[in-house]
């Protein structure tokens, strides 16, 4: 995946943890700009019970009380593969009190590398929602579309 220079990069893995029994931990790599952010996450499936559309649903676009509904997934191509794709505005409290409106948008896939091996991906970025319109257009689309599976 292609980034702007102006985009700090580090990596930082995806905790799921005891709430997802079926994988612990996404590998990632995080690319930060003024309070925006963009993560891409990838685990090899050790369980055949995890998949990218039930963490899309239960940790990237839940809300707060309730997992998110398989129909507010759609679907969107990118390196000629099809993945799920998904938006969602939450209201995250600050630790000042104050109440901010939070865009996020989902990317997932699973994607078979083997005959008897697959992983799953995901590209999520979050925005505050005042700049999430200008920033998607300039920053977030233009990453996603340069992203490419290794060979």
């Amino acid at each position: 995946m292609s980034y702007f220079s102006s985009w700090g990069a580090a990596t930082k893995d995806f905790y799921l943890g005891t709430r997802y029994p079926p994988l612990e931990m996404l590998q990632g790599e995080i690319f930060t700009r003024n309070g925006a952010f963009l993560q891409v996450a990838y685990a090899v499936k050790m369980d055949k019970q995890a998949n990218a559309q039930d963490i899309m649903l239960k940790f990237l676009l839940n809300a707060a009380t309730q997992p998110a509904t398989k129909a507010s997934l759609s679907t969107t191509t990118l390196d000629k593969a099809t993945w799920y794709q998904g938006t969602v505005t939450k209201q995250v409290k600050q630790s000042n009190g104050t109440v901010l409106a939070i865009e996020e948008t989902a990317f997932g896939i699973d994607r078979r590398t083997g005959s008897k091996s697959s992983e799953m991906y995901f590209i999520f970025y979050q925005d505050t929602a005042s700049s999430y319109p200008q920033n998607t257009r300039d920053f977030f689309e233009r990453m996603v579309n340069s992203f490419q599976f290794a060979s």
